[in-house]
């Protein structure tokens, strides 16, 4: 009966939040048309403008730290708003928080919530994490352009190679450190809940950080730098009717 009244509660909530009416555009997609309203207007309202010649491209090394950087921040803003990024993590930091919290006896012999018994703790709990993250990521963001439909654009854009191959592993691997240090600053937490204040942070980056992100940062190099380069569209179009025949 318990099970029923909770799956009609549930029901009753799905009726009432649910509506069959169009939501219509969202906030996020209404300031993006009126700000292109306002970008016509103005070009309207000042029609000299459009006979204006555009700026000359500039290529140095100025240029091309500008790009590095700027696609940089375009692949770890990519993958921070992920829906996935922040589930895994959640997942993952409940592991690793019951462990830490439950976690305080050897042998039966209750112990500190020292440093050194708190990292072992993390490795057996929240080391999937980050494993996932680079697996998931590293792989989506060498086929993201071309899931997209955006390859043959940024193809003919005037960056070199690394300008888009070098953003991607420094993305994957500066979100691999961001996620280890998000599990230092659980076992961080649950020191300070404890009454353990000694905090120590070299260990914590030598002994836990460090020995877990590098091999993985490697591996994730290996894997976006190994990937082999997609066929064209044309191709694949006309691979299909010679494998039907």
């Amino acid at each position: 009966m318990l099970w029923i009244a909770v799956s009609v509660a549930f029901l009753a909530m799905a009726h009432f939040a649910y509506r069959f009416a169009d939501p219509g555009m969202s906030r996020r997609r209404l300031r993006k048309a009126r700000k292109a309203e306002e970008v016509a207007q103005a070009l309207t309202a000042e029609p000299h403008l459009a006979g204006l010649a555009l700026p000359a491209p500039v290529h140095g090394a100025a240029a091309g730290c500008a790009q590095f950087l700027a696609q940089t921040r375009l692949e770890m803003r990519q993958i921070f708003r992920s829906p996935a990024f922040p589930v895994l993590l959640a997942l993952g930091l409940l592991n690793a928080i019951g462990a830490l919290w439950f976690g305080d006896d050897t042998y039966g012999t209750p112990t500190y919530p020292l440093t050194f018994t708190l990292i072992p703790l993390l490795e057996g709990t929240f080391t999937i994490t980050p494993l996932i993250v680079a697996i998931y990521y590293s792989g989506e963001s060498v086929w993201r352009d071309r899931d997209r439909k955006m390859h043959e654009i940024i193809d003919a854009t005037p960056l070199p190679n690394w300008a888009f191959a070098i953003p991607k592993t420094l993305a994957v691997a500066l979100i691999l450190l961001a996620t280890l240090a998000v599990s230092v600053l659980a076992a961080l937490l649950i020191q300070l809940l404890k009454g353990h204040t000694n905090f120590e942070l070299g260990k914590y980056l030598l002994w836990y950080v460090l020995p877990l992100a590098l091999p993985i940062i490697l591996r994730t190099m290996n894997t976006s730098m190994a990937s082999p380069n997609p066929p064209p569209q044309s191709q694949t179009r006309k691979a299909q009717p010679a494998a039907a025949r």
